[in-house]
């Protein structure tokens, strides 16, 4: 599931589509740069939450592993 840092990358990079066709509509260079720029940026921070988001799963995966190796080593006690 996507975290914040993912979607609000993902509609900067909308929002830097739509300034750059508007640009290019309007023959504004400025505002088509800016939108690129927007969607470089979106791209960015999409990544840096879809890396954040894989750290995390990897490091439950880790807890979770270590968690059944000590309940296999560990011995029962008994009642």
């Amino acid at each position: 599931m996507p975290n914040k840092q993912e979607i609000k990358g993902r509609a900067q990079q909308i929002k830097g589509r739509v300034k750059e066709t508007v640009g290019r509509v309007t023959n504004n260079p400025r505002q088509e740069a800016e939108g690129r720029d927007d969607q470089v940026a979106g791209a960015a921070r999409e990544t840096v939450g879809t890396v954040r988001r894989n750290v995390k799963e990897a490091v439950e995966g880790v807890k979770r592993g270590l968690r059944a190796t000590d309940d296999a080593v560990r011995p029962r006690r008994r009642a």
